[in-house]
């Protein structure tokens, strides 16, 4: 079958895409997570080129040299206005990293979903087997093994023929 003539492999593959996009920009928090944690134990000891530092360390973890520099041109010099900006940093970082979280919880579950979808389509069509009795890959199951064992019909229920 052709890509494209499967809709649940397609779902599946989206799915695959999407989570592996949010995995690389966890990782990237991550990496942003750790410079900041380090640069906020400096305390009272930091300094800009220690900023600096850093945000060389992030451009060598794949983060954009311009997007850096921007944020290098708007760090202040003295040391309470650069604690002061490294904490208000560090916030927005924390809420990027709580719609993240959420993100990732999201396209898990969805890998999930389609991954169990896969394997169904796969059990159901395993050699060309027809499903089951009570067994519809459409909804739930249907034919006698649909009804409850309690609303089976047995000789003694009654009926409109032998009522």
């Amino acid at each position: 079958m052709a890509r494209g003539d499967d809709p649940i492999a397609d779902a599946h593959r989206s799915a695959q895409a999407q989570f592996q996009k949010v995995s690389e920009s966890f990782a990237h928090l991550s990496s942003l997570r750790g410079e900041l944690d380090h640069l906020s134990s400096l305390g009272d000891m930091i300094s800009p080129e220690d900023v600096v530092k850093s945000a060389a360390n992030l451009v060598g973890k794949g983060f954009s040299a311009h997007e850096m520099a921007v944020l290098l041109s708007e760090m202040p010099d003295n040391t309470e206005a650069l604690k002061g900006w490294i904490a208000q940093n560090d916030q927005m970082v924390t809420q990027w990293e709580q719609n993240a979280k959420l993100m990732m919880d999201s396209a898990r579950h969805q890998l999930g979903v389609t991954a169990l979808h896969v394997l169904m389509k796969d059990h159901l069509a395993g050699a060309g087997a027809a499903p089951q009795m009570g067994m519809s890959p459409q909804g739930p199951p249907v034919g006698p093994a649909a009804a409850p064992p309690s609303m089976a019909l047995s000789p003694s229920t009654p009926t409109a023929g032998n009522a």
